[in-house]
């Protein structure tokens, strides 16, 4: 019976958080309708329930803590409570591989960011001799040197246009990694 009635609690605690989480995000402008002490075997807990919309937000960490449960977050993963000595699922039960291809990974993060930067950096330079060309070319009357002027104009947009491509693809890219590195931790 007390396994049971744990099991309800923890249960109704992850419940509890996993809606506050998800919810966070349209929290903003609601008001707080009360705060009501948390007691757990008698003992109140420090810190306080909140109601909001008819819909009671209990602090996770502290009825854990008060359980004697290891309590985990991973923002990727989620919020979990286990019972003290119990390997976490959050924890690295990741072979010394997948710690490499995830270090190897997220290693090519900064490398891939400087290059979007580079790349962003030509598109910006690239714009604004675009501009100086089409200001030169609006004021030119010789039309050989418009048509210079018209030419050059198009080869800096093919310009912005490849480096926008390598931003697009890096930025892909990066996403991409960044899921796979989350498959990895989530085995």
């Amino acid at each position: 019976m007390k396994k049971f009635i744990l099991g309800l609690i923890v249960g109704v605690s992850v419940t509890a958080a996993g809606s506050a989480y998800a919810d966070d995000i349209v929290m903003v402008g609601k008001t707080i309708q009360g705060q009501f002490p948390v007691k757990i075997s008698g003992s109140q807990l420090d810190t306080q329930a909140i109601v909001v919309d008819g819909t009671s937000y209990l602090p996770v960490r502290s009825i854990g803590e008060a359980l004697n449960m290891d309590v985990k977050f991973d923002a990727e993963l989620g919020i979990e409570l286990n019972a003290k000595g119990v390997q976490s699922s959050m924890e690295s039960t990741l072979t010394p591989e997948d710690q490499e291809n995830i270090n190897s990974t997220e290693a090519q993060y900064p490398q891939l960011t400087a290059k979007i930067e580079e790349a962003s950096q030509r598109i910006v330079k690239y714009n604004q001799e675009k501009s100086e060309l089409q200001a030169k070319e609006s004021s030119e009357t010789d039309p050989s040197q418009k048509k210079l002027y018209s030419q050059q104009i198009a080869s800096i947009q093919e310009n912005i246009r490849v480096a926008q491509e390598i931003v697009d693809e890096l930025t892909k890219a990066i996403e991409s990694m960044k899921q796979y590195v989350i498959k990895i931790k989530s085995k």
